[in-house]
């Protein structure tokens, strides 16, 4: 799968290459940006901002930014959050994947992807989700479980053309979604 890769990409980068190159290729590739996935896997950082050594002290030397070397440490800091997504919890990676990827099948593609290849499992249903977001919160009541569960799958859910006419049970309870929503 091929996928445009980059620390800000989506709001500095790309804007700029659509207002100065619109018909550029890449551009209607899928993106993964590293600065959006930064707090996930380094939560604990307190800025996110790509650290470029090599403009230390560059104000006084007049060093500009070099979009190659900005490229190579935007892949670097890629495989250390990889390295930091294999060691979190299958629920929060599947919480994750559910929350950061709303249009799978659109502009989250490579995103989900890179979900997927981590999990080694599709794209979480809303349900199990929500399972998985109980769970790391410690939600336990079964009927308050049943509740979230039906309360985001309509939230989220009801605008999902894949997601019309499927059902979403609970204890042998069916809800039908109709095209429009439940």
């Amino acid at each position: 799968m091929s996928f445009v890769l980059g620390h800000n990409f989506l709001s500095f980068d790309r804007p700029f290459l659509e207002a100065t190159k619109p018909d550029l290729r890449l551009l209607n590739l899928p993106v993964v940006d590293t600065l959006r996935l930064s707090p996930l896997a380094f939560p604990r950082n307190p800025y996110h901002s790509l650290v470029k050594h090599y403009k230390d002290g560059g104000i006084k030397q007049g060093q500009l930014n070099d979009p190659e070397l900005d490229s190579r440490l935007a892949l670097t800091v890629f495989y250390d959050q990889l390295e930091e997504f294999r060691k979190v919890s299958p629920d929060l990676l599947a919480a994750w994947h559910w929350l950061c990827t709303p249009q799978p099948e659109g502009p989250d593609y490579a995103l989900d992807e890179m979900f997927c290849l981590i999990r080694q499992t599709q794209r979480p249903t809303q349900v199990e989700a929500s399972i998985a977001i109980e769970r790391l919160l410690g939600l336990s009541n079964k009927a308050n479980r049943s509740n979230v569960q039906i309360e985001a799958y309509k939230n989220h859910d009801r605008h999902s053309p894949s997601r019309r006419g499927q059902r979403l049970s609970e204890n042998g309870k069916s809800i039908q979604c109709a095209n429009r929503g439940i």
